[in-house]
C-alpha cells in the first residue's frame, strides 16, 4: 500500500510539470486495484527543435512511467520506464526512450536519498534530446 505521503509528493511534481507546460502534458494512472494509482505516466509532447529542421517529424510525446512509489536508492533497477511516440521509425523511438530513461535513472541514483521522482528536470530536459 502506498502511503498518503509519498501520494502527496507525486501529485504536487505532476502538479508543477503541468503548471509549467500546461496542455503539453497528460497523465495516466491506475483507477482501481491494490497499487492504484499506479503505475502512473507523465508525457509531455516537444515540437521540432530548429536544429532538427530537417526531419518530417513535426513533435515527439515521451511517457515517464513510475511502476511503484517505493523508495529508490540507485543500488538496484529504478522501477520505471520510457515511452517514445512519434512518426519515426519503432527502432528511433527504442533509442530515444532508452536515452531519455538511462538519463532519469542516473539523476535517480544521483539525488541520492533526497525524495521525489525528478519529473519537471527530466521533461524539462526534452527539447535538448529530442535535437541530439
Amino acid at each position: 500500500m502506498v502511503s498518503d505521503e509519498t501520494k502527496k509528493a507525486l501529485q504536487a511534481e505532476v502538479v508543477a510539470v503541468k503548471t509549467r507546460w500546461g496542455d503539453a502534458v497528460k497523465m495516466k494512472k491506475a483507477k482501481d486495484g491494490p497499487q492504484a494509482p499506479l503505475p502512473i505516466a507523465v508525457s509531455r509532447t516537444v515540437q521540432k527543435p530548429a536544429s532538427a529542421e530537417v526531419y518530417d517529424v513535426e513533435e515527439i510525446t515521451v511517457w515517464l512511467w513510475i511502476e511503484t512509489l517505493a523508495p529508490y536508492d540507485g543500488a538496484e533497477k529504478a522501477p520505471i520506464r520510457v515511452e517514445v511516440s512519434a512518426e519515426i521509425p519503432a527502432h528511433v523511438c527504442n533509442v530515444a526512450a532508452e536515452h531519455v530513461c538511462k538519463r532519469w535513472r542516473a539523476e535517480l541514483a544521483a539525488r541520492g536519498a533526497a525524495k521525489g521522482w525528478m519529473l519537471e528536470k527530466i521533461l524539462g530536459c526534452l527539447e535538448m534530446a529530442s535535437a541530439e
